[in-house]
């Protein structure tokens, strides 16, 4: 990929997911491509074109500058990060419903809070 992702991790958290195992996946990508892997595809599925798009239209630099709000306390939350070849792993934090978003990264947080509606 261009911006030079190598891999994302998201996890849900808040409401009753604490009581249990709460619902999470990683990607991993390579030269070949990416590949999610979670409860919903435990042996691992390919990204569609669609998803590899999402992912490469993400920009470290304006992700890195973003300020989440601190009133996310009470929303279901997924934790996202992402690891590019430089630079530290980005965290970003989603709510759903759905609230405020890093510009660029819409698709991605609706992409996010997908899979993990198709875990549940």
């Amino acid at each position: 990929m261009l911006n030079r992702l190598t891999a994302l991790s998201f996890e849900r958290s808040g409401g009753f997911v604490a009581l249990g195992h709460p619902p999470a996946g990683e990607v991993a990508i390579t030269a070949s491509g990416a590949t999610l892997r979670s409860e919903a595809y435990p042996a691992g599925r390919p990204l569609t074109s669609t998803e590899q798009a999402i992912l490469a239209s993400l920009h470290p630099a304006s992700l890195r500058a973003w300020t989440p709000p601190d009133n996310l306390r009470d929303a279901l939350t997924d934790t996202v990060a992402l690891h590019f070849q430089a630079g530290p792993p980005v965290t970003l934090t989603f709510t759903d419903p759905p609230g405020p978003v890093p510009p660029g990264a819409q698709a991605l947080a609706a992409w996010i809070r997908g899979e993990v509606h198709a875990i549940q």
